[in-house]
């Protein structure tokens, strides 16, 4: 649900509602239930949010 999210706000061009997306996504996946993210998300969340300055 969240990459799609986050595939949805990249298509728009909103990297500030991708980078909300993953950080929620995160927070729900990692620090509550303590699983890693899977790798498409990462990627994912590393072309639109993390190599991107603010």
């Amino acid at each position: 649900m969240y990459r799609q999210l986050m595939q949805t706000y990249a298509k728009l061009g909103n990297r500030s509602m991708v980078k909300k997306a993953y950080g929620k996504c995160r927070k729900s996946i990692v620090d509550e239930l303590g699983y890693a993210l899977n790798r498409e998300t990462e990627l994912l969340a590393g072309a639109f949010v993390l190599n991107v300055p603010n």
